[in-house]
Order: structure tokens, then C-alpha cells, then sequence
């Protein structure tokens, strides 16, 4: 994966080293200097909103090693209210190649990624879980991958159950048949109620169990972000379906009253 200043910003835990190559390096520069920089997508999370951002250090430089020391303050302004958030970042200078990472930021990598949930609200996520879905990307802001998983397979489970509720008298097969199931045993029962995104890519639950049983910390946080996303897909499809769905209604609604209406005789 490509390493860009919005990602090492706004994606990037604490405490994960990032090596300077040839590939990263003038990226990496726009950490440290705001000569000849570009603006930065981002959220601000203290008002709320989307906005761009600028770095906000002002030194022309001949090479990375004329501005990078041990420990560096890199403050970035939002350009649509001018508040500062920084970010402290640690050089090992005596590594080959020399490395980077974060050691402190403010607002936190969670402050920053926690508005999207509110897209899902109670008609997707229930409170609940949604304060899940809030611990696992908390947890994975701070590199705990394991932990992380286990929250993310809590919504993956809550939405194949909270889809079976809703077909349970219409479906030949019981509640206590069903739990039986494996998980793509399950998926498979229910694929004309589920999102097509779970449903093809069924192998997310064995991945995320997999991590919780078997796999290193480093690498659950190493997938995190992919299964992260795959869960956000999951609902994105759920919301467009209730939108559809609510939509539909809406119009049949509609439908009727104006027909009502027409089917009146005409005053003569």
C-alpha cells in the first residue's frame, strides 16, 4: 500500500514504523515542510464537517535531513476556521533506512473516523453496536488488531441474526436449526435478504474468527483497514436498500391517495 500525508495522518495508528524509500520520500517531506506543499483532505472533528487543511510549517529546505530531527511537531490548520491539531512524530535517525512514526496526535486517529458511523444511525446499527463498530476502530487507532476483530465480527454477526428475525416466519427453517449453522451455511440460507456485497464475499466472518483464534496482533492490524471497509460496504448496501425501500413505499402511498382522488365523479 501506498504511502500518502493523509493516510500517515488520519489513518495511521500511533507507534507503527514507517521506513523512508525512494518511493515515499517526497510525500514524506510534506510532513515536515509546508514549502511548495499541497492542501489536505480531511474531517475535522471538533466542528463536525469536512474541510482541507494546510501544513502549517514554513521551511524551505535543501534536503529531508536539513529538517528532521528525533522528535518533530508537524501542526496542520483547517483552513475553514483556522483551528491547529498537531501531530509528533519520532525519526529513528540510526536506522537504514531511517523510519518514521506518529507518538501523539490531537485530535486522536478514532476523533477523526467516528462521524462516518452516524451515516447508519438506529435504522442500520442499533446504539449498541454502533458504539462497537466505535471500540474497534478506537482500538485499532491505538494498534490493538485483535481486539479490533472482535467487535467487527459482533456486527457481522448481528446482521446476519438481525436478518434472519426479519424473514424468521417466512423462512423453513427454525431458529435453533439455524444457529446450528456455519456461518456461510447461514449467509447461504439468507442470501436473497442480505447486502451482495456480504454474500460474495461470504470469507470476511472466517477471516475475522481466524484473526481473533489464530493470527499475530500485528497482522489483525495489519488487515483491520480492508475488513473495516468491508464492513462499511456491508452497510453503505443496507442503507441504499432502506432508502429504496422507504422510497417505494413513500410513492405507493402516493399512488393510492391520487388514485382515490381521480376515481371521484367530477362535480357536475
Amino acid at each position: 500500500m501506498g504511502f500518502s500525508v493523509e493516510m500517515f495522518l488520519f489513518d495511521t495508528p500511533l507507534y507503527e514504523w514507517i521506513e523512508i524509500t525512494d518511493e515515499n520520500i517526497s510525500e514524506i517531506i510534506l510532513l515536515f515542510s509546508s514549502f511548495d506543499a499541497r492542501d489536505y483532505e480531511g474531517y475535522n472533528p471538533i466542528e463536525k464537517f469536512a474541510t482541507t487543511y494546510r501544513n502549517l510549517n514554513p521551511i524551505k529546505f535543501d534536503s529531508l535531513m536539513d529538517i528532521i530531527e528525533e522528535y518533530n511537531i508537524c501542526p496542520i490548520e483547517c483552513k475553514r476556521t483556522g483551528k491547529k491539531f498537531e501531530f509528533y512524530i519520532r525519526a529513528d535517525l540510526d536506522s537504514s533506512p531511517i523510519r518514521i512514526m506518529k507518538i501523539g496526535q490531537f485530535p486522536s486517529l478514532a476523533d477523526f473516523h467516528l462521524h462516518e458511523l452516524k451515516r447508519y444511525n438506529d435504522r442500520i446499527l442499533p446504539k449498541e453496536r454502533s458504539r462497537e463498530f466505535s471500540k474497534a476502530i478506537g482500538l485499532a487507532a491505538h494498534g490493538i488488531g485483535i481486539g479490533s476483530f472482535v467487535y467487527l465480527r459482533r456486527i457481522f454477526e448481528y446482521l446476519i441474526f438481525n436478518a434472519f428475525e426479519k424473514i424468521e416466519d417466512n423462512i423453513e427453517i427454525s431458529r435453533d436449526d439455524f444457529i446450528k449453522l456455519r456461518m456461510d451455511e447461514r449467509i447461504d440460507k439468507l442470501e436473497g435478504s442480505l447486502p451482495p456485497f456480504l454474500v460474495e464475499n461470504k470469507q470476511v466472518y472466517s477471516i475475522l474468527s481466524k484473526g481473533i483464534h489464530e493470527l499475530e496482533e500485528n497482522e489483525c492490524y495489519e488487515y483491520f483497514p480492508i475488513l473495516r471497509d468491508s464492513i462499511e460496504i456491508i452497510l453503505d448496501e443496507l442503507v441504499e436498500i432502506d432508502n429504496k425501500q422507504n422510497k417505494r413505499k413513500h410513492i405507493e402511498q402516493s399512488i393510492k391517495r391520487i388514485h382515490a382522488l381521480v376515481k371521484k365523479p367530477s362535480a357536475s
